[in-house]
């Protein structure tokens, strides 16, 4: 879910721009979002990819049941993919047009794309439905959450 789906109850197109990336990372891994059985280091399926993408080993995030049957790019595409589509920061993440475009081949993703996963803060003015006006904060933050333990292991 979205993080600020979870905050205002409103769904919007970037809301649905993050349940597809988290759909991409989740359909190439093979795995759930959250996996309170894992390592720590693993638990977070998105802050694990990053990691290994971190120690330029993203592919070792690959479902391991697709075997050697994958093209190394294009899985990597949709791992980054992915990741940028299920940013935090709702001004972070790309338009579906232009997910379309990453997928088709027609355009790059940015050049500094590890720096956008990892940044915490953008400024307003994103692809949101419900932009932002002249009485709200002028940048989209993070808002902390804590996740425990006894919430994540008890599941729906």
């Amino acid at each position: 879910m979205a993080p600020e789906l979870a905050r205002t109850g409103k769904a919007n197109t970037s809301t649905d721009i993050y349940a597809f990336g988290i759909f991409m990372l989740e359909v190439a891994c093979g795995r759930k979002p959250i996996e309170p059985q894992m390592a720590p280091e693993e638990a977070f399926l998105a802050d694990w990819i990053t990691d290994c993408w971190d120690k330029g080993d993203s592919l070792a995030t690959i479902d391991k049941r697709l075997g050697k049957r994958f093209v190394g790019q294009q899985a990597e595409l949709v791992l980054k993919l992915g990741l940028l589509c299920s940013h935090v920061v709702t001004a972070a993440r790309p338009s579906m047009s232009s997910v379309i475009s990453y997928l088709d081949g027609v355009a790059s993703l940015p050049e500094d794309l590890s720096s956008v996963v990892k940044a915490r803060e953008f400024p307003a003015g994103s692809n949101e439905v419900d932009a932002p006006n002249e009485l709200t904060v002028e940048r989209n933050t993070v808002p902390s959450l804590t996740i425990t333990e006894a919430f994540v292991s008890h599941g729906r």
